[in-house]
């Protein structure tokens, strides 16, 4: 019986709340009315008795409460017993089927935003310490030198090729989706200087501009001496990009560096030519920043169909 009058005490309390502020308001109401008409009696009989003389409004008395408003302030005036207890606490001293009502009203949703706030925490946590594996191998296709399905199924067999998962977590992956015009060189840029980048493909008159920037790797940086012998015939040279004037920041060095071999013709690699929407004449260069050169050439290996 006492937990039921202490739970029907705290849920009264808004109710008593707003008698109160009912009764307030009546009061007023009542005490202006009283006021107003005590005024007007005044004036009228002073005007009636004595025109000629000025008058000074008796003090107003206020009315006793009514039954109604002294139980209203009885009830306030009484001492609450969860007035210094945590949500917790009152929580645990209401009988059982009354704690879900109080729950779902008062901590239900202060505690979904903690936990929603702590997962988030973890989860953004695991991303920091555990990064996506970056690619093994990652070919970089410009302006359509192969379409993206033949690119795709290139993909798949050169994973399985050289013993990698196929797509861009730690495996091969090879992006038919570059281009040279304002964005599309600005992304190829970016990357190429992230280092994210290992192989380019490009038409032969691309390829020549992509060499003059300065965005492939020599020949003879990468490849050994036998393997420079077998691949002579495929070699394919440009004009490097000239870095000796970069105190001047007017002058453009694109195409203006020594001719080298920057590049591997891939008109004889059986397996580039036996896909449906390769470029015949195709070039393949190491790019500039490649830190998997070494896969880079079982790529090239196997492109050519020989053992990898």
């Amino acid at each position: 019986m006492t937990s039921d009058r202490r739970t029907d005490a705290l849920q009264d309390t808004a109710h008593t709340a707003d008698a109160l502020r009912d009764t307030a308001n009546t009061l007023q109401d009542t005490t202006d009315t009283t006021r107003t008409a005590d005024t007007t009696h005044t004036a009228d009989t002073t005007q009636e008795t004595q025109p000629n003389q000025a008058h000074t409004a008796e003090p107003h008395t206020r009315l006793p409460l009514d039954d109604r408003e002294r139980e209203a302030v009885r009830q306030l005036s009484q001492h609450n017993p969860y007035q210094r207890m945590s949500r917790i606490a009152i929580l645990r001293s209401l009988p059982s089927d009354k704690q879900w009502e109080y729950f779902r009203q008062n901590l239900l949703a202060p505690i979904a935003a903690i936990v929603a706030g702590v997962l988030i925490a973890v989860l953004l946590i695991i991303h920091l310490l555990t990064p996506t594996p970056t690619p093994k191998l990652y070919v970089a296709v410009i302006n359509g030198a192969l379409g993206s399905q033949d690119g795709s199924a290139l993909q798949a067999a050169t994973a399985k090729a050289l013993n990698l998962p196929d797509g861009r977590a730690g495996g091969v992956s090879i992006d038919t989706y570059f281009n040279l015009d304002a964005d599309g060189l600005t992304k190829l840029q970016t990357m190429l200087r992230a280092g994210d980048i290992d192989v380019i493909i490009a038409k032969p008159k691309d390829f020549q501009r992509i060499a003059g920037y300065g965005y492939c790797k020599p020949l003879n940086r990468v490849l050994s001496k036998t393997r420079q012998r077998q691949l002579a015939a495929a070699y394919v040279s440009a004009n490097g990009f000239d870095d000796g004037h970069d105190d001047d920041m007017e002058y453009n060095g694109s195409g203006k560096g020594a001719r080298q071999p920057f590049g591997l013709s891939m008109t004889d690699f059986r397996n580039w030519q036996s896909q449906h929407s390769a470029t015949r004449d195709a070039v393949i260069a190491f790019a500039q920043d490649s830190r998997n050169t070494n896969i880079a050439v079982k790529f090239i290996d196997y492109l050519r169909g020989a053992k990898v």
